[in-house]
């Protein structure tokens, strides 16, 4: 069946972020043990991703935890400084993206059009980044797990898409998904949504190819 639709997870793919960097980057400028970071990052991450904790209370929490001398307001400028640094937008991932769109590349051609979707996890502060924010202009639609209250792989976040998709006329064995995570992979293929698994820009590209995709 002819592919009508893409939707792309963003973190890891479209683009390439490292929290273990800026954790290291926030805990040596506060003289703090990035490894203690990690692992109140880790018992707090999914309630990040469900958008249940806000930046101010999640930064509080860590305040008191490690018992810090520093305000958790400075840790949030800190942290999106540091994220900042330690994000970049893929260039031949966008620039894929920009030719399934439709968008004009330098030379002015014009591929595909077709339907495209975000689908990732994130939390509030991912999407103050500027790397986030500058990225989704091509998109038709994005499902943030922050903002509908789930993550990847839980099937709520994948009963949305298929209503996203179902809503505008795409049925769902007609949309590919992508992302680096196989376990985030297997909802959407019990849907019948192709899937790709995300190794590198020029494998996804392959793999597009290979379902027909004009790219």
């Amino acid at each position: 069946m002819v592919v009508k639709a893409v939707v792309f997870d963003i973190g890891g793919v479209l683009i390439e972020e490292s929290g273990a960097l800026a954790r290291d980057i926030v805990a040596e400028k506060h003289g703090f043990d990035s490894g203690d970071f990690k692992d109140y990052a880790k018992k707090n991450l999914s309630r990040s991703h469900k958008g249940e904790l806000e930046a101010e209370d999640f930064f509080k929490g860590l305040v008191d935890e490690l018992g810090l001398d520093v305000s958790s307001s400075v840790l949030v400028e800190d942290w999106l400084a540091a994220r900042e640094e330690s994000s970049k937008i893929n260039d031949v991932v966008k620039e894929a993206v920009d030719a399934l769109a439709g968008v004009p590349s330098d030379e002015g051609k014009l591929k595909g059009n077709y339907l495209l979707g975000v689908l990732s996890d994130s939390t509030c502060l991912n999407e103050r980044c500027s790397a986030r924010k500058n990225c989704y202009g091509p998109f038709d639609f994005k499902i943030l797990s922050n903002e509908v209250g789930s993550q990847k792989p839980e099937k709520k976040m994948y009963g949305i898409l298929a209503k996203e998709l179902e809503g505008r006329d795409v049925k769902l064995e007609e949309a590919v998904f992508i992302d680096d995570e196989l376990e985030n992979l297997v909802p959407a293929k019990e849907l019948g949504i192709k899937t790709i698994l995300f190794e590198d820009a020029g494998q996804m590209i392959e793999d597009l190819k290979l379902l027909g995709v004009e790219i």
